[in-house]
């Protein structure tokens, strides 16, 4: 069987997208001087509520204005659920890569403040320090905000398989680097967020951010369904390809 989507265009077995969200919050007043929270590098299901972000300090223990992203307030990436379900086109994801942006501003320029992102896999614990987190292999370069810094921010693009310490083949075989449609991959990593004022004082300023995550996805096991499959096994199909897109390359090999 080759599987068909509703209006009748091959399903490939592996489809790459990205797909990016959002978080905007805030830090109030007499936050302490110095902390750290997590979104997930490569739970696309849930990114700010997986279990390792659960573990340490998610993002959304912070006062949050709401999500950017396909619904409001929903925690996936624009786009994962309508292509990744158990009613849609595929039952499997795995997270190749992912790239965040960590944009801050405080209310008072008295309140200057340094800002990093690291990552952290299962097991290990986050970074608590801008200090510290510096020093990380995978840290970003350190942003400081100050009165000549108007629209500061840190970002950092990491791989699955750098993180893990692994090669890229072995991302896509083994499972644990994958998850269901509804669940974290068990072998996960998250990004850290780590912040201090810069005199080390509890800030009197309320710090507003907004954390961007995209995730370069790899989604799989498609749905079965469609029509029996009576073409050559040997087709070249694309992301792109339609139902007749195929059969005219069929035929042209039967020629």
């Amino acid at each position: 069987m080759r599987t068909f989507n509703s209006t009748h265009e091959m399903v490939p077995p592996v489809f790459r997208t990205a797909c990016s969200c959002q978080f905007a919050g805030t830090l109030p007043a007499a936050t302490p001087a110095r902390s750290y929270f997590l979104v997930s590098g490569n739970s696309a299901h849930i990114p700010f509520a997986s279990a390792l972000v659960g573990t340490f300090n998610s993002v959304n223990t912070l006062s949050a204005s709401g999500y950017a992203s396909e619904v409001y307030n929903t925690t996936q990436p624009q786009g994962f659920s309508a292509i990744c379900s158990n009613i849609s086109m595929y039952l499997r994801y795995r997270v190749t890569a992912s790239r965040i942006k960590f944009k801050f501003m405080p209310t008072s320029t008295a309140d200057n403040m340094f800002a990093v992102v690291n990552t952290v896999t299962t097991g290990a614990n986050p970074n608590t320090t801008v200090w510290t987190a510096a020093e990380a292999p995978n840290a970003s370069k350190m942003q400081e905000y100050a009165t000549t810094s108007p629209n500061p921010y840190v970002t950092k693009t990491c791989t699955t398989s750098h993180v893990w310490g692994v090669n890229e083949a072995g991302v896509r075989q083994e499972l644990n680097y994958s998850g269901a449609y509804n669940t974290s991959p068990p072998f996960e990593w998250a990004w850290v967020i780590n912040y201090q004022i810069v005199d080390n004082t509890v800030t009197n300023a309320i710090m507003g951010f907004i954390v961007s995550v995209e995730y370069d996805i790899e989604f799989f096991a498609p749905q079965t369904g469609g029509v029996p499959d009576t073409f050559s096994s040997t087709a070249d199909v694309s992301h792109s390809s339609t139902t007749l897109d195929v059969i005219k390359a069929l035929l042209s090999k039967r020629q």
